[in-house]
């Protein structure tokens, strides 16, 4: 049995025909918040957003004047206490 987390919709674009053609079970956990509430999975999002900036620095002040601080988003761990700063915010 495969279980997959979280439901993107590239889950049901990308594997459910791969999963259907080689015939694997799955059971798919569905993060109904985001749905119920219309919005976005904020520590995801925040997440990816460092991981795609990794090569540069990031000032907190932009996301709020209540923020303070830059980082250089090199490492996982300097992503990850930015991270923790802007979804605590």
């Amino acid at each position: 049995m495969i279980t997959i987390d979280d439901g993107w919709s590239g889950t049901f674009q990308h594997m459910l025909p791969v999963l259907g053609e080689l015939g694997f079970p799955a059971t798919l956990y569905v993060a109904t918040r985001p749905l119920e509430r219309g919005g976005l999975v904020a520590h995801v999002l925040v997440d990816y957003l460092l991981w795609r900036a990794r090569d540069r620095e990031f000032d907190l002040a932009t996301v709020d004047k209540q923020l303070s601080g830059r980082t250089a988003l090199g490492t996982r761990e300097a992503r990850e206490r930015a991270a923790v700063s802007v979804i605590a915010f």
